[in-house]
């Protein structure tokens, strides 16, 4: 058992135990789906890669793809898609609060 972790488990196994966590459904008017075809296609581009597990490295780029480390070659595409897509699917993330609070 690891001590410094076991109180917090042992609360969320409680708290998913006694509120019947199993039975919840999500209530959501839209969902947004990313496609992973690009960002498969994304991480394939990556110039640059740095060591890590969920943190930012010393010289502050993060270990996920992002514009600065990405290629911004076509690959045989009309623009770059590798970094297309992360402007579509934040265009339509943002937009989401106008349309869902006015339908």
């Amino acid at each position: 058992m690891r001590e410094d972790h076991a109180e917090m488990f042992g609360n969320a196994n409680r708290m998913q135990s006694e509120g019947s966590f199993t039975g919840l459904r999500r209530d959501a008017k839209v969902l947004l789906l990313a496609n992973r075809e690009y960002d498969r296609l994304e991480a394939a581009s990556v110039l640059v890669s740095f060591p890590g597990d969920f943190l930012e490295t010393p010289s502050g780029f993060s270990e996920y793809a992002n514009p600065l480390t990405i290629s911004e070659e076509t690959l045989g595409f009309d623009a770059p898609v590798q970094l297309e897509k992360s402007k579509a699917f934040g265009a339509y993330f943002e937009a989401l609060p106008r349309v869902v609070t006015t339908s």
